[in-house]
């Protein structure tokens, strides 16, 4: 998208959306951006939080593997030293329902062992993640949780 793109969803000059972009870059705060469209606006929208645990790793890599495709999923996170992850939902509220039989689905055809969720109110939400980058389609989560500690402590 370019920059005048960009202004004219934001209401600003392209100048000023260029300038913004370029000083935040060089600073080291911003590496690169992009915009998360939403097929429906907050007032008709329900968002959870679920708890999804797996029979198994492969289990869980499968169902990772696909999970960005479907188009309720905005998030995803593993839970540490558990084939267990935390998906963050966003549904029209009529398709509620729908979304806990796709889970109890997975539970009834032995993917999962259980699912919990928790509803979300959006105002306020904190988040501890493994980032994305560290899912290898064929070997799963690589991950050292010493690594990343020592890389937390430099902070």
């Amino acid at each position: 998208m370019s920059f005048t793109d960009v202004a004219r969803n934001v209401n600003a000059s392209p100048q000023s959306v260029r300038y913004h972009y370029r000083k935040l870059r060089k600073a080291g705060v911003l590496d690169s951006f992009d915009f998360v469209v939403t097929p429906y606006p907050l007032a008709v929208s329900t968002f959870h939080e679920f708890m999804l645990e797996f029979v198994d790793p492969e289990a869980m890599n499968r169902f990772y593997s696909v999970a960005k495709k479907l188009f309720f999923i905005g998030h995803l996170a593993k839970a540490l030293r558990k084939n267990t992850l935390l998906v963050r939902t966003r549904i029209v509220n009529s398709q509620v329902s729908n979304l806990f039989a796709f889970f109890s689905e997975m539970v009834n055809a032995g993917q999962l062992v259980s699912y919990s969720a928790v509803r979300l109110n959006m105002t306020s939400r904190l988040r501890q993640t493994i980032s994305d980058e560290l899912f290898d389609p064929i070997s799963g989560w690589q991950w050292d949780v010493y690594k990343l500690l020592l890389e937390l402590n430099k902070l």
